[in-house]
């Protein structure tokens, strides 16, 4: 495979016919002598050129190409047999972008409540991810903010009040019971993703969805009829030895998705992973359950066919992370969306690290949500994709800010790429 930005044709033909299509991918059908073949140049820089395809034989003269209305690139050229003359070849956007897997790092952008989304918006973002050079997303599988205790992989039954907030009704699930609505979309996520060569980063729990008094209300761990049933089988609330039978078949069929698609993925337990102390908990405590939830975690995914490598650590207690880190697990650092951030972050914790965009970064310039958090920009992404290769990281993710623009008006239809354009350009 070949590159190609301008000037003379990086292949000999006798004749040419050209055409672009909305990923901004140029087509070429050439002759050479009575031969037909078909290359496409990719989307981005350093704009590669797939092998040449032979079309077939017998063709003269010159010819044209279009895509009609519905999608399928059609090829006009002079051919000995009349029946070749038109061929209705397939659909253009079937044609795999040269682009798409030409950067090795990961480069992904992110909307963590995707799957509180129509199954068409899911399928506009990532198709627009591809087109725009990345290879990577993230989703939470498990949250509450923006109505994502909606979307929960367990069965909502019904609602319970507490005295405390007189004016709220929460959510009671059932963790013997699957809200297949969701799995259905979640396969189908996975089913998008390997379709567009796309790698799917799953954080299965969410911290920030239970250090809120409030919003834990709303979590599946915390509002079940199993745990309201046998309050004293919970000693230690969500992270109590109690609630681990229901963490496995959790784990277990995530996994039986991943496997049954053949999904590339990396895995995360919990995201920002934390623990809520209550009054006369202590810190030494509070590190040993959260590094007593990940040993369970990552063996029981592992029972279910995951690997270590594919594992990636969110963990904001001190003692914890570095204790995995000296395990030699890649520690993802969140806060990272201008490239002196990453730097900062890879002398204080090394190379073994993921960086990512969620979290506050005051030197950050791109796309701000309503919380005024905001993104890298086109310029910032440049400079990190080039730290990447330079310190040879895995990658980096960051968060589309742009569809947050205030409470309750989430939509992934709002997400931009053109940030995403300059991390792939840094990547190469």
């Amino acid at each position: 495979m070949s590159n190609w930005g301008g000037g003379p044709l990086p292949f000999k033909a006798d004749a040419v016919a050209s055409l672009w299509d909305e990923r901004e991918c140029i087509y070429w059908v050439y002759r050479v002598d009575d031969k037909l073949y078909l290359r496409i140049r990719g989307s981005n820089p350093p704009y590669p050129i797939s092998d040449a395809e032979l079309i077939g034989e017998g063709y003269y003269g010159t010819g044209s190409l279009m895509i009609w209305k519905d999608g399928y690139l059609n090829i006009f050229w002079p051919n000995k047999s009349p029946d070749k003359v038109m061929q209705r070849y397939t659909k253009a956007l079937d044609i795999p972008d040269p682009s798409i897997g030409s950067v090795e790092k990961i480069a992904g952008t992110s909307h963590y409540q995707l799957l509180t989304e129509p199954i068409e918006n899911i399928t506009w973002f990532l198709e627009h991810l591809v087109q725009a050079g990345g290879n990577s997303t993230e989703i939470i599988l498990i949250h509450t903010w923006s109505n994502g205790w909606k979307h929960s992989p367990f069965k909502q039954v019904g609602t319970w009040t507490e005295p405390k907030y007189p004016d709220l009704t929460f959510p009671m699930f059932d963790l013997d019971q699957w809200n297949e609505e969701t799995w259905v979309k979640f396969r189908f996520l996975c089913d998008e993703c390997v379709r567009l060569g796309i790698t799917l980063f799953i954080r299965i729990q969410d911290y920030c969805s239970v250090k809120d008094p409030v919003e834990k209300r709303y979590y599946p761990f915390s509002s079940n009829i199993q745990r309201m049933r046998e309050p004293k089988q919970y000693t230690g609330g969500m992270w109590g030895e109690g609630i681990r039978p229901w963490y496995s078949p959790l784990n277990e069929r995530i996994m039986g998705v991943i496997l049954a698609t053949g999904v590339k993925h990396k895995l995360q337990p919990m995201n920002e992973a934390d623990v809520v102390m209550d009054e006369g908990d202590t810190p030494e405590w509070a590190d040993e359950v959260c590094q007593r939830f990940h040993r369970f975690m990552i063996d029981d995914l592992i029972k279910y066919g995951a690997s270590k490598g594919d594992i990636i650590l969110s963990i904001d207690r001190p003692n914890v992370f570095n204790h995995f880190k000296d395990l030699g697990f890649p520690m993802e650092i969140h806060g990272i969306a201008s490239p002196e951030a990453l730097i900062k972050a890879v002398n204080r914790y090394g190379t073994n690290i993921f960086p990512n965009g969620d979290g506050p970064d005051p030197l950050a310039e791109g796309d701000c949500n309503f919380k005024n958090y905001c993104g890298p920009s086109y310029d910032q992404n440049v400079k990190i994709g080039r730290l990447v290769i330079e310190l040879n990281l895995i990658g980096y993710c960051f968060l589309q800010r742009s569809t947050e623009p205030a409470p309750g008006e989430e939509s992934v239809l709002l997400a931009k790429f053109e940030a995403l354009r300059g991390l792939v350009l840094g990547l190469q």
